[in-house]
């Protein structure tokens, strides 16, 4: 299951891996309150904040896939739920801090590009997002790098300087059936007899808990029997 939160935290191993942003970089997967407790985090801060989620699918019916046992039996159905996200990285330096806004804004911009889904150079090498734990968000389907500029607020913040990047992307979120709910039922066998009553049916399967039997039926209500058919019937 994948999070617009398992996608910011994506993008600051992304940003760390790179090696293009100072190594003291702190990096917060939410809106940072300069005024209030995290006043004292270390300068530059890159923060990454979602500023809208789209859900693309109503309803989780785009069937993707089924769940199955060790053994290949389908006990689940596996289901896809599609979404859109637009986030926003802010890097914010001190004024008089030794770190240059643009310069800092333009190396964050060249570290995202590596996983950007139109960049040539994507073509020849994994551009997927890392996630947090050392393995990859094969979920996020597509990754474009927006527009990025200075976004100083000196009004409120006067010595605060803030590079503002866009990223537009796409997700999915599955759902297993047999790992939210429980594995469903299956028929793991079915014994086929050979024994044929006088009245030409047969009990092709019988587990004791019901009766799958092969059976001489009238079709069409003419007092004939002219049609085979499976008739299933609880013990």
């Amino acid at each position: 299951m994948t999070t617009p939160q398992d996608v910011l935290e994506g993008i600051a191993v992304a940003l760390h891996n790179s090696g293009n942003l100072p190594s003291d970089t702190t990096y917060v997967t939410r809106q940072v309150d300069m005024d209030g407790r995290q006043a004292g985090l270390q300068m530059p801060i890159v923060e990454m904040e979602v500023q809208n989620t789209v859900r693309n699918t109503q309803f989780n019916t785009d069937l993707v896939g089924y769940a199955t046992d060790d053994d290949g039996n389908r006990i689940g159905y596996i289901f896809r739920t599609r979404f859109e996200m637009t986030v926003a990285v802010n890097i914010y330096t001190a004024e008089g801090g030794g770190n240059d806004p643009d310069s800092l804004g333009h190396s964050l911009r060249r570290a995202l590009l590596k996983y950007d889904s139109y960049q040539m150079g994507s073509r020849h090498h994994n551009n997927t997002l890392p996630d947090g734990n050392g393995g990859e968000l094969t979920e996020v389907t597509q990754f474009v790098v927006g527009n990025g500029e200075n976004n100083d607020d000196i009004t409120t913040t006067p010595a605060l300087r803030r590079w503002q990047q866009t990223i537009n992307l796409r997700f999915y979120d599955e759902i297993n059936t047999a790992q939210e709910y429980g594995p469903e039922d299956f028929v793991k066998s079915v014994d086929i007899s050979t024994e044929v009553e006088e009245d030409g049916s047969s009990a092709i399967a019988d587990d004791g808990d019901f009766l799958m039997e092969y059976v001489h039926v009238d079709s069409d209500g003419d007092g004939e029997k002219d049609t085979w058919e499976i008739q299933i019937t609880d013990q």
